[in-house]
């Protein structure tokens, strides 16, 4: 699917499972928060990775842009041992 909103729709009409990120069910209200199941330890997490090129001329930019992201991640998602980065290569 290519909506995390359809996903939702799907599964509140009872035709099956599936996963979605945190950030996308924070602020489901409470009548809706009965289909949700937490994934038991290790909790599987993603890891966001910005790779730059060493000789980048635009740092301050990059920098900005770091703290503009950071600055809208709500805080209990901040904590690295709140799961476990799955590998994938």
């Amino acid at each position: 699917s290519g909506s995390l909103e359809t996903l939702k729709r799907i599964i509140e009409n009872d035709f099956g499972y599936t996963l979605l990120p945190e950030l996308a069910v924070l602020n489901l209200p409470a009548e809706k928060r009965k289909y949700l199941r937490e994934l038991t330890y290790p909790k599987p997490v993603r890891e966001v990775s910005l790779a730059l090129h060493r000789g980048i001329l635009k740092r301050n930019l990059i920098e900005a842009l770091k703290a503009e992201i950071l600055k809208h991640i709500p805080a209990q998602l901040k904590d690295g041992m709140r799961g476990k980065v799955v590998g994938w290569r």
